[in-house]
Parts: structure tokens; C-alpha cells; sequence
């Protein structure tokens, strides 16, 4: 092979590796997001709702939120997707990491309520919310009831 075709070969080629890397980031599903990981969380009050948006197409897969529980009791974390067809998502994590619960999936189609609910212990709890197949607004509300003693 002759040295000027070498040249355009190896031109040729880090031209497509380029571009194929150009592709790829852009592609990426959290490439428009602020809160797509763990320790870019952004904090909830509670017993106030928040809304929001994921989309799978957006670059806006993932939210993650988090939530402090100042004392024992019951908390309810309330969700409502206004397109159930994003097939979303939701994990409820400890400070440490573990999976607590995950919202289940609802028996009816279009938005409707879904909750879950625990037994806190004074904490930080994070929620992460996942779009699995287009994009959704929702609003979410994480309600702290005190237990009587």
C-alpha cells in the first residue's frame, strides 16, 4: 500500500472512530440530566409535591431524589405518571444503598395514585426514578406521619 494511500486510510478510520464516539455520547440516556445518579441527588421536603420529568429518548432516563426523615414513624411516598406507557419505575434506598421496596406496577391504565409505604427510622432516603420506554411527567409527594406514643 502506498504511503498517500496509508495516510488516507488511517484518516479514514479516526474519522469514523470519531464519529461513532460522537454518536455514542449523544446517545447516551442521561446525557441531558442533573440528578441521573445517587450522589447528584436533589433534596424533596417533605409533605410537599414535586414535579418532574424522565424521558428514555430525552436523555433524562433517571432522577434521583432524596428525602430526610427526622423522626420514627410511617412514611407514604406518593406518585402519579401522566403517561403509565414510559413503563417507569421507582426504587426506595437507604442510606446505605439497599433497596427498601419499589412502587408496584398499577393494575389500570392511564395516571393513577400509586404508593408505598414503610416503617423510617431517622434517615436520609433516596428514590430513584427510572423511564424504561419514552417519557413522563409525574409529581411525587413523601408524606411523614408521626407515630403516637
Amino acid at each position: 500500500m502506498s504511503r498517500h494511500r496509508l495516510r488516507a486510510s488511517l484518516a479514514l478510520m479516526t474519522l469514523v472512530a470519531l464519529a461513532g464516539a460522537a454518536c455514542d455520547i449523544q446517545g447516551h440516556p442521561e446525557r441531558n440530566s442533573e440528578d441521573s445518579y445517587r450522589t447528584n441527588a436533589m433534596e424533596m421536603p417533605l409533605n410537599r409535591v414535586i414535579i418532574d420529568n424522565v424521558s428514555a429518548f430525552g436523555g433524562d432516563q433517571t432522577d434521583w431524589k432524596f428525602f430526610t426523615v427526622p423522626t420514627e414513624g410511617i412514611v407514604k411516598v406518593i406518585f402519579n405518571f401522566d403517561n403509565e406507557a414510559a413503563e417507569p419505575e421507582v426504587f426506595l434506598i437507604d442510606s446505605v444503598g439497599r433497596i427498601v421496596s419499589a412502587l408496584d406496577k398499577p393494575e389500570a391504565s392511564g395516571p393513577v395514585l400509586r404508593q408505598l409505604s414503610f416503617e423510617a427510622i431517622p434517615a436520609n432516603y433516596y428514590l430513584q426514578i427510572v423511564a424504561n420506554n419514552g417519557e413522563t411527567d409525574y409529581s411525587v409527594e413523601v408524606v411523614h406521619l408521626i407515630q403516637p406514643e
